[in-house]
């Protein structure tokens, strides 16, 4: 029987609703939320289902991204979304790295058998930035590099430039070493929650899905304690 997953995203610029099934994947992105993400999950979620012929009784289980990213009122969003139908339908939620979703969509997106490692740097305010690293292995983000963290531009850039990644994503140009062998891809990140189903289905190959609980899901905030618990 095919797992059926529903994922979640409002973590970026965008909001995104993916829904795993029998028929493949089922999106609905905004790439717009000045208008507001809280209108515009409910009505995509909805969308996306029925795009899948689901409903959310049909569920095997949720999918969020758990940060870290630029707007903790947009990862709670999402992510407070999932929980309360998970609760409600007894479902379990996965948890994946937001910075990791970004990496794996640039890569699924892109010509990566030449590259090693892939980098992400988020914006994360108060002259902050969120920084993680990943190996790449057959193309797609493999055990992290650098761990995702939050650091100053000037510690970023020195990390960067000890451990340069071959492909860097960020939003904010940096000023890296001349000697640094790393593409610099500067462009806003967005994020589609179909790249949330592509790491759950990895995470899902050396854990089964029952042992995501609810109750357990995080968001990786990393300011000031290295988790949330959504409440």
């Amino acid at each position: 029987m095919h797992i059926k997953l529903l994922a979640l995203d409002s973590s970026s610029k965008s909001c995104s609703v993916a829904v795993l099934s029998e028929q493949g994947i089922t999106e609905k992105t905004l790439l717009d939320t000045t208008k507001g993400a809280s209108k515009a999950l409910i009505p995509m979620l909805n969308a996306a289902l029925v795009a899948a012929r689901l409903t959310l009784k049909d569920l095997d289980g949720l999918v969020i991204s758990q940060g870290p990213a630029a707007s903790f009122t947009g990862l709670r969003l999402s992510a407070s979304l999932a929980q309360g139908i998970a609760f409600s339908f007894n479902l379990p939620v996965i948890p994946v790295s937001t910075l990791a979703a970004q990496a794996q969509q640039w890569l699924s997106q892109h010509d990566a058998s030449s590259l090693d490692s892939i980098g992400v740097v988020i914006d994360a305010k108060m002259q902050s930035y969120y920084y993680a690293s990943y190996f790449i292995k057959d193309g797609a983000v493999a055990k992290p590099q650098t761990a995702p963290t939050i650091m100053s531009l000037d510690v970023l850039q020195q990390a960067i430039s000890l451990n340069p990644p071959s492909v860097l994503l960020t939003e904010v140009p940096l000023l890296l070493d001349t000697t640094a062998k790393t593409q610099q891809i500067i462009e806003p990140q967005h994020l589609n929650a179909r790249y949330l189903l592509s790491l759950a289905a990895s995470k899902l190959k050396t854990q089964p899905l029952s042992s995501f609980k609810a109750e357990d899901a995080t968001l990786d905030y990393l300011r000031t304690e290295a988790f949330w618990t959504i409440n």
